[in-house]
């Protein structure tokens, strides 16, 4: 997204296996004046990062693998705001899967601004389950 800066927290490789966890800092170049789409702004990324913090506790299956080998997507993300949703600088965007199992996985989240306030307690529900081998065969981008 032009406009958006984002670096990663304790992230070296797509490929390391680690905690349900992932943190992201993010900064926006401008943000908007009008209160509505301050928390559109913000709501925006709460979905980005929810299936790869679940998918990045087991080895080969990483955010890599999502539309390839399995199908993932985001059902439904629950948002709280806390007034009043303003910012200067970055935001820190926390991830934590809660709950994996029965091609399901749920994340809870929060965004705090850098002094700490917390600006949005958010909750991601998602699917994740493996395509079946003839699934695969079809290139990816015809997929969406």
């Amino acid at each position: 997204m032009p406009g958006r800066e984002l670096r990663l927290v304790n992230v070296s490789s797509s490929d390391e296996v680690r905690l349900l966890e992932l943190s992201a800092w993010v900064h926006y170049d401008s943000i908007a004046i009008r209160d509505d789409l301050v928390k559109v702004l913000v709501s925006y990324f709460t979905g980005h990062l929810g299936i790869a913090t679940t998918m990045r506790a087991d080895r080969g299956i990483d955010i890599r693998q999502a539309h390839l080998t399995v199908f993932a997507v985001p059902m439904m993300i629950w948002i709280v705001f806390h007034k009043p949703v303003r910012w200067r600088g970055s935001m820190l965007y926390t991830y934590e899967s809660t709950r994996v199992g029965a091609g399901r996985a749920c994340v809870s989240g929060t965004v705090h601004v850098q002094e700490g306030a917390l600006l949005v307690f958010f909750v991601q529900e998602s699917l994740i389950w493996s395509l079946r081998t003839s699934d695969a065969e079809i290139d990816s981008w015809s997929r969406f």
